[in-house]
Parts: structure tokens; C-alpha cells; sequence
């Protein structure tokens, strides 16, 4: 086995530079070669001091077999021709909580989502379904929650996903009937498939924004971890997947092609005014492999800086 290392900060992102040694060097222009293909992803391992956070990502053939926590709580996952679709959540106990099903159509594309509570949820009185309807440039989410006598318990949640050329772009939110009034709007512009700007409006007030920089070249496989869960639509699948489409920051952070340099996000709310500013920087051996990234967050609301270890295992 081979262990790597690399920083992480959770939602938001800043650059600490890593001093290189004789085995590996620091890249501004990480893919200007191919990776070495050679080494087999098995395990990322992320520690942050943003929360205090463990988490173990397991892998089998390049796929997410499961996740374990570090307060005992763990995640499976299943797969049906390399799509996942099944994501069972188990807690301290091995006692099942959330089975998440997905449904996909004959491109691969998301159409459906079920999150289906056990008897040992605290939520098991009702389930949440959410269907998606694609047309040439937007889809259409219908959010619903049910009994489990089939009863819908309340008003259909809409939300309309405008596309453009395979990215969303808006993402607008209403009660039945559709789209009348929305209650939030995000808003984002993209440069070469990923993110560049995002906005969030709240009843027509812009109270979230945030752009993002990005270092040239396409990243690995191990850093777009999506890309192994959802196949060919994996960015659009991956912003499906979260349920709520509202979009937002850490959900865009999750569908980037390229290595992420610095994220922005300010957000504003009433008298309450955020700022965090994370930047990253990456080390690579002499094959062009990752082996090691650190992101750094500062935040405004608690005036410190935050910094997450991932540990890569390959073999």
C-alpha cells in the first residue's frame, strides 16, 4: 500500500503552500502530462479541524463501496451498470436508518430519488420522493413527502433547473402550482464547464454570493469523486442527488473538473454578514499523481482559520 496525504477544508476554500521533498513536486499546472494510471485509489481519508471531522471513503474498482464516520455512523453503497443506486446510512450501532435510492433513464441521466426511512429513524413516519423531468434546456423537480399510506402530507415543492449546454444555470424554487411566486433564485455563470460565479436571492434579495478560481488542467479521479458515482452526467446527477436542487456553494464545490485555487463566498442576511475565503494548493510525485492538496479556510464569524488532512491509499 501507498499512502498519500492531502488538506481539505469542508465547504469553503485557501492556499497553504507544501514544501516539495526528492519524491514529489508542487504544480500550479498539475495535468500538463497524463497521471500515472498504474496506482488504484482504495481509501481517502479526510480529518478536518473545521468540525472535528473523520471520514474514511472506501473504494472497490473505482467505485465508493462505503464511508465510515469517526463517531461510528457508516454509509453502503450499491451500483447497477456503474451508476450507484442504492446508498444505505447506518448509525453507531449498525442499526439502518436511510435507504436513498436512485432511478436513472436509458442515457444515464437522474430521474428519481426515494429517501425511505427505517422503523429506528427518528423521521419514520414519512418518506420523501423527488422526480426529475428533463426538456432541452431546464428540469423540472417535484419534491413530495408521504405517509407510509401512500398519503401526500404536503404541497408539492418545485423547483425549475435552467440548462445551458449541460449545466444549470438557474435554479428556481415555488409551492404548487409551479413557479408562482418563487421563493429563491441561484444564479450560476460557469467558464469551461465549472463554476465561476454563484448567487443566491431570497425573495428577490441577493443574500449569498461567491466565485471560484482554478488552476489549469483537468483533475485526477480522485479528486472528482462524483464523476465515480454518476457516470457520464455525474455533474448534473451529483447537483440531483442532493435532493433540495437550491444549488449553493458546497454543492458546486463537488462538481469541478479542475483543481479548485480559491473559493470566495460572502453571505448576507439581515444584520448577519459572512465572509470565508479558502484557498488551496496540490503536490504531485514525478508521475503527475496527486498525492497531496491543502485547503485552508478562514471565516469571518469566528475570525479563525481551519485546515482538513486527507489521507490517499493506493496499491
Amino acid at each position: 500500500m501507498i499512502k498519500y496525504t492531502r488538506f481539505f477544508s469542508i465547504l469553503f476554500l485557501t492556499i497553504v503552500l507544501i514544501s516539495c521533498d526528492n519524491d514529489s513536486v508542487t504544480n500550479d499546472n498539475p495535468v500538463s502530462e497524463a497521471p500515472n494510471n498504474s496506482q488504484t485509489l482504495v481509501s481517502i481519508t479526510k480529518n478536518s479541524t473545521w468540525v472535528n471531522y473523520l471520514e474514511v471513503i472506501n473504494f472497490t474498482d473505482g467505485k465508493i463501496t462505503n464511508i465510515q464516520f469517526s463517531d461510528g455512523p457508516y454509509h453502503i453503497y450499491s451500483y447497477t451498470n456503474n451508476l450507484v443506486t442504492e446508498i444505505q446510512e447506518f448509525n453507531v450501532s449498525g442499526t439502518l436508518l436511510f435507504t436513498n435510492t436512485f432511478s436513472y433513464d436509458g442515457d444515464g441521466r437522474l430521474v428519481g430519488k426515494v429517501v425511505l426511512p427505517s422503523s429506528s429513524s427518528p423521521e419514520w413516519e414519512n418518506y420523501t420522493t423527488y422526480q426529475y423531468s428533463y426538456t432541452d434546456d431546464s428540469i423540472i423537480t417535484a419534491i413530495k413527502l408521504f405517509d407510509f399510506d401512500d398519503v401526500q402530507q404536503e404541497d408539492t415543492i418545485y423547483h425549475n433547473l435552467e440548462l445551458n449546454q449541460n449545466n444549470v444555470t438557474r435554479s428556481i424554487g415555488s409551492v404548487s402550482p409551479p413557479y408562482s411566486p418563487f421563493d429563491f433564485r441561484s444564479d450560476v455563470i460557469y467558464i469551461d464547464d465549472n463554476p465561476l460565479t454563484y448567487e443566491r436571492y431570497f425573495s428577490g434579495n441577493l443574500n449569498i454570493n461567491s466565485s471560484y478560481e482554478y488552476l489549469d488542467g483537468l483533475a485526477a479521479d480522485a479528486y472528482t469523486v462524483e464523476k465515480l458515482k454518476f457516470g457520464v452526467h455525474w455533474k448534473i446527477n451529483s447537483l440531483l442527488s442532493h435532493g433540495v436542487p437550491t444549488l449553493g456553494t458546497y454543492v458546486l464545490d463537488d462538481i469541478t473538473s479542475k483543481y479548485l485555487s480559491k473559493v470566495d463566498y460572502n453571505y448576507n442576511y439581515q444584520e448577519q454578514s459572512i465572509n470565508n475565503i479558502t484557498t488551496y494548493s496540490y503536490e504531485f510525485d514525478e508521475e503527475n499523481l496527486l498525492i497531496s492538496e491543502s485547503q485552508s479556510k478562514y471565516s469571518s464569524a469566528v475570525d479563525q482559520t481551519y485546515l482538513t488532512l486527507i489521507t490517499y491509499e493506493y496499491e
